[in-house]
Order: structure tokens, then C-alpha cells, then sequence
């Protein structure tokens, strides 16, 4: 691995990460400027795909409807086993384990199949995020 691939992977974790960190705060539209403006997050459980940033952000805040705050429960997002395959300089496919754990316990868990895309800034974005939960989440 050269330097370049090397920070590009070190780019997609940290890109994972405030995902994760984003949705344990309530931030949503945050969330969603995670994404490409034309992005697609497919919930595989659900048979349906949200496409576009304020689709995605309105799945995520409907979804907090049905449950307490993550300030309440403690709920976090954990994520495990990246692996990442970068197919040219500004495209990248990936997959990663997620649980999300909260106060009474294991609340969720799966496994995400990424594309990532770099934006004209240089930085990564979420081009489409499959979620492939193993079980159905709990409300926690």
C-alpha cells in the first residue's frame, strides 16, 4: 500500500466515523452532507432506497421518531472489520460491521456495503450506503 491509498483509508474511516458520531448526536442534515447530492442509502430490511440528501435526512429523523434520544440511552454506533477496495483515484467500494449498543444493551447490528466518491474539494463523500441489518433493531 503506498502513501496515497494509505490516506485514503485513513479518509474513509474517519468518513465511517462521523457517520456514526453525526447520528448518536441528532444531527441528520448533518448526517446527510455525509452523502453525494444525488447519493442513495438502500435499508435492506425495508425494501426501499432514499435517494438524495434531504430523503436521506428524513429517514434518519423519522427514525429517531421511534425512539428515546441517544442522550437518554446511551446509544452508539460501533463499527468493525473496514475493508476497503479503491478502483481509481476518486472512486471506492467498502464494507464494515455496525453494532449499535445503548444502556440496556445491543440495540442493532449488520454490516454496510459502501461506494464512496471524492467531491471537487478533495474530500470523501457516501455515494450509496446498503445497510443489511442481521436482526431488526430495538427500540432502546
Amino acid at each position: 500500500m503506498n502513501l496515497d491509498e494509505l490516506i485514503t483509508h485513513h479518509q474513509l474511516q474517519a468518513l465511517t466515523t462521523r457517520y456514526g458520531s453525526l447520528l448518536d448526536a441528532g444531527d441528520f442534515p448533518g448526517t446527510a452532507q455525509l452523502f453525494t447530492a444525488d447519493a442513495e442509502l438502500e435499508i435492506t430490511t425495508l425494501n426501499e432506497t432514499f435517494a438524495g440528501r434531504e430523503a436521506i435526512a428524513a429517514y434518519f429523523a423519522q427514525r429517531a421518531q421511534h425512539s428515546p434520544p441517544a442522550q437518554e440511552t446511551g446509544r452508539r454506533h460501533h463499527f468493525s472489520c473496514h475493508v476497503l477496495e479503491q478502483s481509481d483515484p476518486d472512486s471506492a467500494r467498502g464494507t464494515l460491521n455496525y453494532l449499535v449498543v445503548a444502556h440496556a444493551g445491543l440495540v442493532a447490528w449488520g454490516h454496510y456495503e459502501d461506494t464512496y466518491h471524492r467531491v471537487t474539494d478533495g474530500s470523501w463523500q457516501f455515494a450509496r450506503r446498503r445497510i443489511i441489518p442481521a436482526a431488526p433493531p430495538t427500540v432502546r
